[in-house]
């Protein structure tokens, strides 16, 4: 009997202790079960999920009023405000139309401002001229001179081109490039340029061929080219330039004698040293006439001699004149 007894204590104790363990494990899953169920949190979406209860408790509230109703009792007049005002439920929840975003209204596109032109005065200045009527003549205004410019040599006049200036031809083609200094080491020499268009140019006088010794003489390529004493007057002292002869226009002056010759070979072969203006008082003294007579007189010679090419040595020149008899120069 005792070894039954202690059999069966031995088992009960297992049992028990099977069933504690049991419990044990039960609770803990408990437990961990709460801990891992989602709480609710207060947000709105906590709202919309106790609406059906609202829902349905308003639906049992009308329920039993009409019930009453039907039975003859005395309608509740206890029914919550909540059953009138109660909020959809969930699947009859208004859906939200977002507010028609006001469209930006188009931003006008600026229109592009014209950028203002320069007054001719700008462009004169640019172009170192005196007197060019619009832009197109001013831009060739700066091309003679850069021309004539680009042809300087290295000369005992220290001329370099800097103070150049340019003039337009009021009576025929082309401008005038000219020094406005007269006066170099004390001497007065008057330096000036005819260009007729882009990519010629034309020493005028003797300064002037003297500073640019590459470029020729007009009448050497056949170009009746403006009397230089005009210009001279023109550029230097503002007189007014005649209009050009017309053609035929030199049988006029298709002559000239010795005398006048020799006037014209005494001013042009005046050392550099010498100013033309001396040069024009020495001949005048020297042949007993006015120093305007000498300058009409040398421009006159030049124009027959040119206009003939009857160009070269003193000797050859001064047989072409009207009344010569085998005279020397």
């Amino acid at each position: 009997m005792q070894k039954i007894g202690r059999l069966w204590k031995s088992g009960l104790r297992g049992k028990l202790l099977i069933g504690c363990g049991s419990l044990f494990l039960f609770f803990f899953a408990c437990i961990i079960f709460i801990i891992a169920i989602p709480r609710p949190t207060n947000t709105p979406q906590a709202t919309i999920t106790s609406t059906p209860i609202v829902a349905k408790t308003a639906t049992t509230i009308l329920s039993t009023t009409t019930d009453a109703a039907n039975a003859g009792l005395p309608k509740s007049t206890d029914t919550p405000a909540a059953a009138d005002t109660a909020e959809p439920t969930a699947t009859s929840r208004p859906t939200r139309t977002p507010s028609p975003t006001s469209t930006p209204e188009p931003t006008s596109t600026p229109e592009p401002t014209s950028t203002p032109v320069p007054p001719i005065e700008t462009y004169r200045e640019r172009a170192n001229s005196d007197d060019a009527q619009n832009i197109e003549e001013a831009f060739f205004h700066a091309s003679a001179r850069a021309l004539v410019i680009s042809n300087i040599k290295p000369n005992k006049l220290a001329v370099g081109g800097r103070e150049f200036r340019v003039k337009r031809n009021p009576v025929g083609e082309g401008c005038f490039v000219y020094d406005p200094r007269t006066r170099f080491y004390g001497v007065e020499r008057l330096l000036v340029w005819w260009v007729p268009e882009e990519g010629k140019a034309y020493p005028l006088n003797s300064p002037a061929k003297m500073v640019t010794p590459g470029l020729k003489w007009s009448r050497e390529e056949g170009i009746d080219g403006p009397p230089t004493q005009e210009v001279v007057d023109y550029v230097f002292y503002g007189k007014p330039m005649s209009q050009p002869n017309s053609p035929g226009s030199v049988s006029e002056v298709a002559a000239f004698t010795v005398k006048e010759y020799r006037i014209y070979s005494a001013v042009v072969s005046t050392p550099m040293s010498i100013s033309e203006a001396q040069a024009l008082q020495s001949a005048a003294e020297r042949y007993a006439v006015t120093v305007d007579e000498v300058r009409k007189i040398t421009d006159k010679v030049q124009e027959i001699l040119f206009r003939n090419k009857w160009f070269g040595s003193p000797d050859s020149e001064i047989q072409h004149a009207s009344d010569w008899k085998g005279e020397k120069p």
